[in-house]
């Protein structure tokens, strides 16, 4: 009777040891809380990262369990992960020991965050705006509005839950430093809803090919100061606001953002009853401080000159308050005569603090034919006052002449007058590309309602054309009288804004949390990074053929993120070691 209880114990004792032993292997959604109380199962599918997920979304019948990646040294590859059945409010925790290769090397960057659902009142029209004046829907939306998709990426914390209504959606990010070595990588990552959990499976294969410490594509987004304290809960210029700036130029640098606009209205400017004119950078001078430590490396002069509404003819004087208030015309002798005082000073900041050379200058943004004449004043000034400095400016026509240096340019209008638009080349001069309220169609834009593939690819339409920079508006304009994680559009909005075209990041609590448009740019800049390393191994003719097989222009692309996947890895191969 003792052998036979002995032989019991040993065999509960090996059991238990097996169990142990293989507990971190079996993946499975079924675990055991700390009261020792059996868990109900949680499904969950992986997605790619170029999918949109909805708020109807589901893991489907046959999910994809294990995420498998490709990515070079440097790189920060992500995926999407979906629970079922989580209630809303529940609060969620991620855990990961890393990745590890056969030979034991650790990958231990792992990021799991939580994602947001945000509305989508109203499609982009075909030609751009929105539909709500009777436009068509642009081609190839991800979906007919109205409807709700997940873009806002908040970092899981201590406390973090699920939104009302929201799905318990998760975007996994993996960090491979770039001293990483190349090869393939496994582990898990363990997401826990309530009570429940599941365990993620992750396999990498990290190429051979290290991304370099600065990307060559230009890229500049203006940000609204204002907002970076409004929407924070932060008094103007307070020191929680400049903190705030901080964070936000930290994760603008991490997007490879590396040219930052210097809003002239930032200075201080007084005049004498002579209209003599004084002139005060300290304020200025902190946020560029900010910036340049962050990693930037471009100054952009802010405009010197706008119009008060788009497409007149009229441009009056834009840093200074007084003189826009009053309505001078940039070409009039007042004008002039401010500017005269004012540049030359602009210019001696800069030189005393080393930056200079790292200017470029805006004199209005998107003039008209009609605004010919007052452009020219403005440019004329910025020639006489601000030596060597290149011009630069979004631009509606090609006849701008010397005006101009860097011409910024809406990718359905460069390709509507290739001839026109691409001859300054010749000058020396660069063509850069934006986008905004428009192209709508099937063009490459970063808006909300758009596949997700499109805001990757615009990084390799510039390649495809040699566009040396990429140029937004708007980082965080955010409307002073709308939620962002309530409202895209309202209908009563005044304006045409198309959804998502305001801003790429959103108002966390103690800083900006990223979107899944702001990471699926920063995989594209990346991309452009990997194809200019290839451009050196091809003639241009072979370059034009690699580049083709995924764009043939801003609005001929492959749609298909599976596609995009196997023409990705033929890319990283091409230029690995």
């Amino acid at each position: 009777m003792k052998r036979k209880t002995s032989r019991i114990k040993r065999a509960v004792f090996i059991v238990i040891g097996i169990v142990f032993f293989l507990s971190p292997y079996i993946l499975v959604a079924e675990q055991f809380t700390p009261n020792n109380r059996k868990e109900e199962k949680i499904s969950y599918g992986i997605f790619d990262q170029l999918t949109w997920l909805f708020s109807d979304s589901k893991p489907g019948e046959k999910p994809t369990k294990v995420a498998r990646l490709l990515a070079p040294c440097g790189g920060r590859p992500g995926f999407q992960v979906l629970l079922e059945g989580v209630p809303e409010g529940t609060e969620v925790q991620f855990t990961s020991d890393g990745l590890v290769d056969r030979k034991g090397h650790w990958l231990k960057d792992i990021s799991v965050n939580l994602l947001h659902s945000v509305p989508v009142e109203y499609n982009t029209g075909e030609t751009g705006f929105t539909t709500r004046k009777h436009s068509p829907v642009a081609e190839g939306v991800s979906r007919i509005a109205p409807f709700r998709c997940f873009d806002v990426i908040e970092p899981i914390k201590k406390g973090t839950h699920t939104w009302k209504d929201d799905a318990a959606a998760f975007y996994v990010g993996i960090g491979i430093p770039n001293s990483a070595l190349p090869g393939r990588y496994s582990g898990k990552v363990r997401i826990t809803a309530g009570d429940g959990s599941v365990i993620v499976p992750v396999k990498l294969e990290v190429a051979a090919v290290h991304l370099p410490s600065k990307i060559d594509l230009s890229q500049t987004i203006w940000y609204d100061i204002n907002n970076m304290a409004s929407f924070h809960g932060l008094e103007l210029w307070s020191s929680g606001h400049w903190r705030m700036i901080h964070k936000y130029a930290e994760m603008m640098v991490a997007h490879h953002q590396n040219i930052f606009r210097a809003d002239l209205r930032l200075v201080d400017k007084k005049k004498d009853t002579n209209d003599n004119w004084t002139f005060d950078f300290s304020r200025l001078e902190r946020l560029m401080h900010i910036m340049i430590d962050a990693g930037m490396t471009h100054i952009e002069g802010g405009h010197i000159g706008s119009c008060k509404k788009w497409g007149e003819s009229e441009i009056y004087i834009w840093p200074s308050s007084e003189l826009w208030e009053q309505e001078v015309r940039i070409s009039s002798e007042k004008a002039q005569d401010f500017l005269a005082q004012f540049l030359p000073e602009w210019r001696f900041f800069l030189e005393k603090h080393g930056w200079y050379g790292m200017l470029c200058q805006h004199v209005s943004d998107e003039p008209t034919h009609g605004a010919f004449c007052d452009y020219l004043a403005g440019a004329c000034a910025v020639r006489k006052y601000l030596p060597g400095v290149p011009i630069i400016d979004a631009v509606e026509f090609p006849d701008l002449g010397s005006a101009v240096d860097w011409w910024v340019i809406k990718p359905e209008q460069y390709e509507g007058d290739f001839d026109a638009y691409d001859k300054p080349r010749s000058n020396g001069d660069q063509i850069w590309c934006y986008t905004c309220c428009k192209p709508g169609g099937r063009y490459m834009n970063r808006l909300l309602d758009f596949p997700l593939l499109r805001v990757r690819l615009l990084a390799w339409g510039c390649a495809k054309y040699d566009m040396p920079g990429y140029l937004h508006w708007a980082l965080n304009s955010w409307s002073p009288v709308k939620d962002p994680f309530k409202h895209s559009i309202k209908p009563d909005d005044s304006n045409d804004i198309p959804v998502g075209d305001r801003y790429i990041v959103y108002p966390g609590p103690d800083g900006p949390w990223s979107s899944m448009r702001y990471e699926a740019q920063r995989e594209g800049w990346e991309d452009y990074a990997l194809l200019m390393m290839a451009r050196k191994q091809l003639n241009p003719e072979q370059f034009d053929t690699l580049v083709s097989k995924t764009v043939r222009g801003f609005s001929d692309f492959t749609d298909d993120p599976a596609i995009f996947r196997r023409q990705y890895r033929e890319l990283l191969m091409l230029v690995s070691d």
